[in-house]
């Protein structure tokens, strides 16, 4: 008779498709929400609370944080080039949003990652 020893599980890995949050954002958050330009900042500002929430509420060990490199161009576009034809063109506006978004993920998710390395949670 064998002894079955207990498997330890890995921590989870999360993945997160930021492109969906902050698009959510931008067209959900009332358009109040700008810097001293005059930017709109309702995408940053939902998407920093949905990663924020996320960090707090699960703690994971490992996560990343995906964003799409172009909305408007990609292997869709490559395949079929009237792919989304019928929409309108990204706005510089929403685009600088999404870029500081990107800035946001990465700075608080290192900041994150040095805490959790740093302070274990027990």
């Amino acid at each position: 008779m064998s002894a079955v020893l207990p498997v330890a599980i890995p921590p989870p890995l999360y993945l997160v498709d930021a492109s969906i949050y902050v698009f959510r954002a931008w067209h959900s958050l009332p358009d109040e929400f700008q810097d001293s330009q005059g930017w709109p900042t309702n995408a940053v500002h939902g998407f920093a609370r949905f990663l924020l929430d996320l960090l707090e509420r699960e703690r994971p060990r490992h996560i990343a944080i995906a964003f799409d490199e172009a909305l408007d161009s990609g292997f869709r576009h490559r395949l079929y080039p009237a792919y989304k034809a019928n929409r309108d063109r990204r706005r510089k506006r929403s685009s600088a949003s999404s870029c500081t978004a990107r800035r946001c993920a990465q700075r608080s998710a290192w900041r994150y990652w040095r805490t959790m390395i740093t302070k274990p949670t027990t």
